[in-house]
């Protein structure tokens, strides 16, 4: 589902990794607090992104069926129009095929409607998650003692991080613990 516009977001976040990680490497005075997570692994275990998806699975289908009992009229419509062409009634038939021409026009602007209603949820929800994420994520960082998390991601910048390194699932459980108190 969302993940198109996760994917499109990546490449600013392995610049901003990379720019952490030049900072932390000149960076005088004590050792940094450093921890990576798997981005995607985070994001699509997290409950709000399940609930989310849910959310918007259950909405496809609602347009899905609206569309569906539009293009069953429009079958119906059809075959009446091709009955009557074949019996000869000519004033019933420019009826119909009238009231067939606007149905079919009424069809594809519902459909092109739902197809950018559903493109807009898609890419609220995931920014909304995504901006749910960075808070719990900051406020992790600030309880647990963090200076840096980083994101790795499927281009990871990261190339190689050490277990201990790895906090994702702390974070992915600190998320969800504090999606359900919300």
């Amino acid at each position: 589902m969302m993940n198109r516009h996760l994917q499109a977001a990546m490449p600013i976040v392995t610049l901003l990794n990379l720019g952490c990680l030049v900072y932390l490497l000149f960076k005088t005075g004590q050792p940094q607090k450093i921890g990576v997570v798997q981005m995607e692994t985070l994001v699509y275990e997290f409950q709000g992104m399940k609930d989310a998806t849910s959310e918007y699975a259950s909405k496809l289908q609602t347009w899905s069926a609206e569309i569906d009992s539009l293009a069953a009229v429009l079958d119906s419509l059809s075959e009446d129009v091709r009955r009557d062409s074949a019996k000869g009634e000519k004033i019933k038939l420019r009826e119909k095929r009238f009231r067939l021409g606007a149905l079919q026009k009424a069809y594809l602007e519902r459909r092109e409607a739902t197809n950018q209603q559903a493109a807009g949820d898609d890419q609220t929800m995931t920014v909304a998650i995504l901006n749910q994420l960075k808070s719990y994520i900051r406020e992790f960082a600030e309880k647990q003692g963090y200076d840096v998390i980083l994101a790795n991601h499927q281009t990871e910048s990261a190339i190689y991080v050490s277990d201990t390194k790895d906090i994702t699932k702390a974070v992915l459980d600190y998320s969800n613990a504090r999606y359900n108190d919300e």
